[in-house]
C-alpha cells in the first residue's frame, strides 16, 4: 500500500478537531516539529516521546520519526479497514495493481 505522511497529519488533525486541510506549518520547522508531535501524541503517547528522545542514538532525524509513526498510524487504519482511499473509485495500472494512497 500507498501511504503518504502529510495526508495523514491532515486527518490526524481533523480527527482530533482542526481544521480539514494540510498543516500549516513545514515539517522541518520547530512550529511543524511540535504541531506533527502533538498530533501523534494524542494517538502514541509515551511510545512516541521514547522514540524521539532515542532517535538521536540512531542518527535519525526528527522529522523521519514522526513520519514514521504517521505511517504506522496509516497502517492501523488500512488494517482496520478505516483508512481513506484517495482517488476513492480505485483505479488500476496495466498489472491490475491499485493507484491509491491510502491513509
Amino acid at each position: 500500500f500507498e501511504v503518504h505522511p502529510e495526508l495523514a497529519f491532515m486527518q490526524l488533525q481533523i480527527d482530533q478537531g482542526g481544521e480539514a486541510a494540510g498543516l500549516k506549518e513545514g515539517k522541518t520547522s520547530e512550529a511543524g516539529h511540535a504541531k506533527r508531535k502533538a498530533l501523534l501524541a494524542y494517538v502514541f503517547g509515551d511510545t512516541l516521546h521514547t522514540a524521539l528522545d532515542e532517535r538521536v542514538a540512531r542518527h535519525a532525524q526528527k522529522d523521519d520519526v514522526l513520519d514514521a509513526f504517521a505511517v504506522l498510524w496509516s497502517a492501523r487504519r488500512i488494517a482496520a479497514g478505516s483508512a481513506v482511499v484517495l482517488p476513492d473509485d480505485e483505479p488500476r495500472d496495466g498489472a491490475l495493481l491499485p493507484m491509491v494512497i491510502r491513509y
